[in-house]
């Protein structure tokens, strides 16, 4: 399996520094020239292997007993292709996934035969009693610079506790889109680990959006001069100049907010959902207004709405005519109850008379 690598060559360790160039490129490395005789590699693992196999000869005929100074940095990328060396897109996370130094992944060969530095994780590290000039309390590993300069603004309390409480001395060094963090102690590679965690928790949900000075509006340039005297953080998002443009470092929905207020844009936060609650009340109406109609053309309904009293009134008052003049009918053919009772106290008295009568008798 072929991985991507980056690693730094000491030029002074060979006798001809110009045939080291041409055998880096003639296997497909990119360079890049560093402090001093020191030089940048980027390129396969595999065309690392066929280049050292090159080396060895010229490494060997200098005759020296001490350690080379010159080793591989075996950095794994992802696939994806947003890593911190490649670049990949600014708008994107920042997520390189640099593995952490390990001093015993290490290579048989000895040492005349072998490029190591101090900066590298050691892939191609001579064992622990062939190092020479290799100290074993240093570890490296690589970080993305935006995430880096996020850290330092907004989470340096984290990286001192780190650093204070495993006793370790710390070394940052920019190459371009990505930092070389290098701890020195006793205790290096356990602060490493823990170091390089935090940094990847944080490139999971950090976004670097990118703002030309040019486009912004009056409004943004007064933004961005009070974001300044509050030393280039607002809220969450840490502003880093960039020559004509703005890196905006912060979570996905802080940084995007911050760029369209720079840039004189609205924010749009809740369309989705707006869009969702118009629907809502929407759908919500047509039953209403569906009852409303029933109730309308004369239908009973349950007192829900308003207009159910006036569809209730209506019907009701129909009812209640019927029933009206069904009484009154009944009424009209009934006799009157005291009509009744006035007849038959009038034949009370006659009876009564014909007993007195006839007890006379």
């Amino acid at each position: 399996m072929d991985l991507p690598v980056e690693a730094t060559v000491h030029l002074d360790v060979f006798p001809d520094k110009a045939k080291v160039r041409d055998i880096l490129r003639s296997h497909g490395f990119t360079l890049t020239d560093l402090s001093g005789d020191q030089v940048r590699v980027k390129g396969s693992f595999l065309d690392l292997k066929a280049a050292k196999a090159c080396l060895e000869p010229l490494l060997s005929s200098k005759h020296i007993p001490a350690v080379p100074k010159a080793s591989s940095g075996a950095i794994s990328k992802r696939p994806a292709g947003n890593s911190s060396v490649s670049g990949g897109n600014r708008g994107r996370s920042k997520s390189p996934r640099a593995s952490q130094s390990s001093a015993n992944t290490s290579s048989p060969s000895p040492p005349h035969t072998h490029p190591s530095s101090p900066e590298s994780r050691a892939s191609f590290s001579p064992p622990p009693d062939q190092r020479g000039s290799f100290r074993p309390g240093r570890e490296s590993f690589v970080v993305d610079v935006d995430v880096w300069r996020y850290a330092e603004q907004l989470r340096k309390k984290d990286i001192e506790d780190i650093r204070v409480s495993h006793h370790v001395e710390m070394e940052v060094r920019e190459v371009g889109e990505s930092c070389d963090v290098t701890l020195l102690g006793k205790s290096a590679r356990t602060a490493a680990g823990k170091l390089q965690s935090l940094m990847d928790d944080l490139s999971k949900s950090l976004r670097t959006q990118e703002v030309p000075l040019k486009d912004m509006d009056r409004d943004g340039k007064a933004l961005l001069k009070r974001i300044q005297k509050e030393r280039n953080i607002h809220l969450s998002v840490v502003v880093w100049p960039m020559n004509d443009t703005l890196h905006l470092i912060g979570p996905s929905a802080a940084s995007y907010e911050l760029k369209q207020r720079l840039l004189g844009r609205p924010v749009e936060r809740t369309g989705r959902t707006s869009e969702k609650s118009s629907r809502r009340r929407s759908s919500s109406l047509q039953p209403i207004s569906r009852k409303n109609t029933e109730r309308d053309s004369g239908a009973i309904a349950t007192p829900v709405a308003v207009g159910s009293f006036r569809g209730r009134s209506r019907s009701g008052y129909r009812d209640n005519t019927r029933a009206e003049s069904i009484y009154v009918q009944e009424t009209e053919n009934k006799p009157k109850p005291g009509t009744k009772l006035l007849k038959q106290l009038m034949k009370f008295p006659a009876d009564i008379g014909k007993k007195f009568k006839s007890l006379r008798k």
